[in-house]
């Protein structure tokens, strides 16, 4: 083993070691040839990659060859061959200050790469957060996969049945006395159950009207109330919505039930009445949001138009008739797995009075296909009701074999009145186009 002076920084190294252990410099393999020389105090000139020399001489105390390096290449003129950093005139001219500049300058450097890095992953993760949050948005929107939109959403299909009611008194009058029980979830039907009371010296017959309306949605109740109530005595009676009417309207759970009652005295046919309109809240009531939009949402749910065998072939928001607050602002197509049509119009009514509207002398590509009264239902104060033309009945029933691709407009008369039958808006006839714009 032999000890030589590392020509980058003139420390005493080790020529075993391969490179310097206090810069790093790493020797060349010739270097270490010349360092077989014989100990007579000749010489091996070698130079290495930097272009010094390596001479061989004997130590003063005979302990074997220390190595000086000395350059061989001329100092005047640097342009012609590059030196190595902090080499001085003699090539062996560095010492701990040039040590200790270049542990500063590592040190920078790591620093600098350290900061570097740092930022880099900031930014990287804020890109991840940012790409993740689109993707989450997307398939939020848009489903995730093929043909599966936000609209194939399985709670259209799902009726919540946690929701109750307290036993509240609806109607008293002192001969008849009306309360509300409970409300049961059957597997097909949601079911108010009421206690009429009849407390009068005369049988009455009493029915409920067909004005029920859940959520502010007027619904068809799959059982109404049609009973008579001897003298002194009680009954106890259900109205029934079917969960298809609840979730084709929009309605996944119930907050209240509004309807009327029919009252009429066997000993006076002529002192009928009608209640006004009785409200039944569940415990939801309070916090419930009431939402139009919910309605068209369910109707376009894919998970309804699989559930019910159906599709959505039209859907067009134009307000189409409006007078003294009662309005249809939107048309709707559907038809079922055999291809028979159902136009749907979404009416709302913005007034303060229960009205009943109707659609009369229905038309079809300019043609009447129904001369007279139609089809329509009351609607109760601030409420929506989607009111249906059956259109493949009747033009069956003219011999027209039109399926929905064959209708490009529809057309009717609107009348509307309020309970007692008088005028109540301003009649009119719509035309519908179907055709894309």
């Amino acid at each position: 083993m032999a000890i030589i002076k590392c020509p980058n920084c003139g420390l005493n190294v080790s020529s075993e070691s391969g490179e310097c252990f206090a810069c790093g410099y790493v020797f060349p393999q010739d270097s270490f040839n010349a360092q077989s020389q014989d100990l007579s105090g000749s010489a091996v000139r070698q130079p290495d990659q930097g272009g010094h020399e390596i001479r061989d001489i004997h130590s003063s105390q005979g302990t074997g060859p220390v190595y000086h390096t000395q350059s061989v290449y001329p100092t005047q003129d640097p342009a012609s061959h590059s030196m190595p950093q902090n080499y001085g005139d003699s090539g062996h001219q560095t010492g701990q200050s040039s040590i200790a500049g270049n542990t500063r300058d590592k040190s920078r450097d790591k620093k600098k790469h350290s900061g570097t890095a740092v930022v880099f992953i900031i930014l990287l993760v804020i890109v991840l957060i940012t790409a993740l949050t689109l993707l989450f948005l997307l398939i939020r929107k848009n489903g995730f996969g093929s043909g599966q939109g936000n609209d194939f959403d399985t709670s259209m299909v799902t009726f919540d049945r946690s929701h109750f009611i307290e036993e509240t008194v609806l109607y008293d009058s002192g001969d008849i006395k009306i309360t509300a029980v409970n409300i049961t979830y059957q597997y097909y039907y949601a079911v108010i159950s009421l206690l009429i009371e009849n407390h009068s010296q005369s049988e009455y017959e009493v029915r409920s009207e067909n004005m029920c309306s859940v959520n502010g949605m007027m619904i068809d109740t799959f059982e109404g109330i049609y009973c008579d109530v001897e003298a002194g005595t009680s009954v106890s009676e259900e109205i029934k919505f079917d969960y298809r009417s609840l979730l084709m309207s929009g309605i996944n759970k119930i907050a209240d039930v509004q309807f009327a009652m029919y009252l009429q005295p066997e000993s006076d046919l002529f002192e009928y009445k009608f209640t006004d309109l009785l409200q039944v809240k569940t415990d939801l009531a309070g916090k419930y949001k009431y939402k139009n939009d919910n309605l068209k949402k369910a109707i376009n749910s894919k998970a309804l138009q699989y559930s019910y065998e159906y599709q959505v072939t039209y859907d067009r928001d134009d307000v189409v008739y409006n007078s003294n607050g009662v309005s249809i602002r939107s048309e709707m197509m559907v038809t079922d797995n055999d291809g028979e049509p159902t136009f749907l119009l979404v009416t709302k009514n913005d007034t303060d009075s229960i009205v009943e509207v109707t659609l009369n002398d229905i038309k079809v590509n300019g043609e009447i296909i129904d001369e007279g009264i139609g089809t329509g239902g009351y609607i109760n104060p601030g409420c929506t009701a989607l009111l249906d033309l059956d259109l493949d009945w009747e033009l069956k029933q003219k011999n027209m074999n039109l399926s929905a691709g064959d209708i490009a407009e529809i057309g009717f008369s609107v009348d509307v009145r309020n309970r007692e039958g008088i005028l109540f808006a301003e009649p009119a006839d719509v035309s519908i186009s179907l055709k894309k714009d």
